[in-house]
């Protein structure tokens, strides 16, 4: 049987440009089954992350429009879902 490795999700999905759920859910599952946690990835913009990490556009897109609204406004600081969630979840705690 091969072996299975740490297959970047972002690379794997580029591979199979037309069909990008199936192969982020290979990837997600190979690494998820061998214990591999891949280094969050750091990109230059919001639009840059929800275009290309698919759990952060599904996150982004299940926030509130006012709260989108304001993470499109500091979107040059928002570089990885770590920090997308940060900033949403800052700004929802005031909805309590």
């Amino acid at each position: 049987m091969k072996q299975l490795k740490n297959i970047p999700i972002n690379q794997a999905a580029g591979k199979f440009e037309k069909n990008k759920w199936l192969a982020y859910g290979i990837a997600l599952f190979a690494n998820t089954i061998t214990g591999v946690k891949q280094m969050p990835r750091k990109y230059n913009s919001l639009n840059d992350l929800i275009q290309d990490d698919f759990a952060a556009s599904e996150y982004f897109m299940s926030l509130p429009e006012y709260v989108k609204e304001q993470i499109r406004q500091r979107e040059d600081h928002i570089n990885s879902l770590e920090s997308l969630q940060d900033y949403a979840e800052n700004l929802l705690r005031g909805d309590d």
